[in-house]
């Protein structure tokens, strides 16, 4: 099968977004890869999110949206446009704040094409602050492929990646984890099974206004109760990842008071080259003077 006919399933959990959705739905519609499908989760937002959403799919049959009455929380919503997505070959995900470079799919379709084995494609990932400035980079080295398992010793990321959806099966976000229920998704489905990741920085992430010291030092709790809970299911990986995560819990909490929410984010990637701020710039213009074209 041609990969241009291969169709891709696109989750978007959305809450109170109706200052992010336009920048993430119109990095969807300018991709150079046309043959994906949109779900949009409205996870009961109480500004303009519905209107917007439903004005994306009035426009364009391959966006669909399903609207919870209330807010139920990010990994039910995942999980519903999981559902929807396992309809597709692929699954890749954007959350309603962030972006995709237009050539995203595309490059990934065709490591996929490349690489039957893989199982899953990641890449290289651009952090953003609320001015629009690129602050950093990772993930640009890239990984060439290699088998996965959870007893190896790091971790996924969901954001960036696409999933071949027959690895997934029944395999879903934990609705009882107030956070890290990406990464334990990802090792789980990850499991077994080959990974590679494209060193083009493909992904850009709203870091910078998104992410706090605060919610950093939840992430790191909530990651020992993640590995404490799958110890019945991977005990050796668990345990492991267990250990090292408690250090840098306790780490991080003796250095909490003397870091700076700049300093903290700073530490998660490396200054991006005059090449990637270049093109972070020029797919931001365009994307923002089509904002509001639905």
């Amino acid at each position: 099968m041609n990969s241009s006919e291969i169709a891709i399933g696109i989750m978007m959990p959305a809450y109170n977004a109706e200052s992010t959705i336009h920048l993430a739905v119109n990095s969807i519609l300018s991709q150079k890869y046309t043959n994906w499908n949109l779900i949009i989760v409205n996870d009961g937002s109480s500004d303009k999110t519905k209107e917007i959403a439903d004005e994306f799919a009035s426009s364009d049959e391959r966006i669909k949206v399903i609207h919870f009455k209330e807010n139920k929380g990010r990994p039910f919503a995942r999980n519903r446009a999981l559902k929807e997505c396992l309809k597709y070959e692929y699954v890749a995900f954007l959350d309603a704040d962030d972006f995709f470079h237009p050539d995203k799919l595309s490059n990934q379709m065709e490591a996929f094409e490349t690489n039957p084995n893989v199982g899953m494609v990641s890449c290289a990932m651009g952090s953003y602050d609320d001015k629009f400035v690129l602050r950093r980079v990772r993930g640009t080295k890239g990984v060439k492929p290699i088998k996965y398992s959870y007893d190896s010793n790091f971790t996924l990321a969901r954001a960036a990646n696409m999933i071949k959806s027959e690895i997934i099966g029944e395999i879903h976000f934990s609705e009882t984890l107030k956070m890290a229920q990406d990464s334990d998704f990802m090792m789980r489905v990850g499991h077994n099974h080959e990974i590679m990741s494209i060193p083009n920085v493909l992904y850009y992430y709203s870091e910078y206004t998104s992410v706090s010291k605060k919610k950093i030092l939840k992430s790191h709790y909530y990651n020992l109760v993640r590995f404490s809970k799958s110890i019945s299911d991977f005990p050796l990986g668990s345990i492991n990842h267990l250990v090292i995560s408690f250090a840098k819990f306790v780490l991080f909490i003796i250095r909490y008071r003397f870091l700076t929410q700049e300093s903290v984010l700073n530490s998660r990637g490396i200054n991006p080259n005059e090449h990637e701020v270049k093109e972070f710039n020029l797919i931001v213009n365009f994307l923002q003077k089509n904002k509001m074209s639905l």
